[in-house]
């Protein structure tokens, strides 16, 4: 099956124009009002489009803004406002490599040499006490730890990272001074969803038996993951056999790839 959707990618990166995939000058920028305690800024970086519609199947005919469900875009603000932040900016940047199957490590280079060319741009009214976060899918995955990490060498403070349904996850690192997440949704047949990024915090692969196999690769960007990120982020390494009481627990997780840092029997959320 996996076979088949990429034959399906490489169909239309030959069949559409290059130019489907080219950066673009301008980004879009959402600018918010009420900016008060603990200011952030999110960059969203997108993976893989073609300009060809019928590739919403797998991947998206949309870039930057378009390429996010608006519900998403409100889910992202709402994860990272959780702690009582107030959000300045979400930037939108196409992290998509210049053909289906670019490796991760290109893309990596590409997002680093993005961000040291159009830094001004990336950090514009940046306040003094700002943190920069990102949420990336795809193939923006690795372009966005690329651009994380050229931030973090020119001094800037790059609070959190979320990867979701990293392309190449094997051949590319993620920088390990901000608090990086790492998920996505098993049966994803277009990226390798059970490998997590040499650096990440925590990592885990999330069962969603109720999306449909062609949906699990672009489900971050279309479903809304409040909850996902909260658990994540909160569970305590607890590890339950598999005789655990079902009515007391709900298992969202795979058992097998959870891990925090170091890979252990699996999380359990409690609802």
């Amino acid at each position: 099956m996996r076979t088949s959707y990429y034959l399906l990618l490489i169909l239309w990166s030959i069949v559409v124009s290059n130019e489907g995939c080219q950066k673009e000058t301008l980004d879009d920028v959402i600018y918010y009002d009420n900016i008060g305690n603990n200011p952030k800024r999110i960059i969203f970086v997108n993976g893989f489009h073609v300009d060809n519609p019928i590739a919403s199947i797998v991947v998206s005919h949309e870039e930057k803004q378009a390429y996010w469900a608006p519900n998403i875009i409100e889910d992202v603000k709402t994860i990272f406002q959780s702690s009582g932040a107030s959000l300045t900016q979400s930037i939108f940047i196409d992290g998509a490599g210049e053909n289906a199957f670019s490796k991760g490590y290109e893309r990596y280079a590409a997002g680093y040499e993005y961000l040291i060319e159009n830094i001004d741009f990336i950090t514009q009214g940046l306040l003094p006490n700002e943190t920069i976060n990102f949420y990336t899918h795809s193939h923006g995955s690795a372009y966005g730890a690329g651009m994380a990490q050229a931030l973090i060498d020119q001094g800037y403070n790059v609070e959190c990272v979320i990867h979701t349904a990293t392309s190449g996850p094997t051949n590319f690192s993620t920088p390990t001074q901000p608090y990086t997440i790492q998920f996505g949704y098993k049966g994803d047949h277009v990226v390798e969803e059970e490998h997590p990024v040499p650096g990440v915090d925590r990592f885990a692969l999330i069962i969603r038996n109720d999306l449909p196999l062609l949906k699990r690769h672009i489900g971050p960007r279309i479903e809304e993951n409040t909850r996902i990120i909260s658990e994540i982020k909160t569970l305590n390494n607890l590890s339950i056999h598999k005789s655990a009481p079902k009515d007391q627990l709900i298992s969202i997780f795979d058992q097998t790839v959870v891990f925090d840092k170091v890979i252990i029997d699996g999380y359990y959320a409690k609802l």
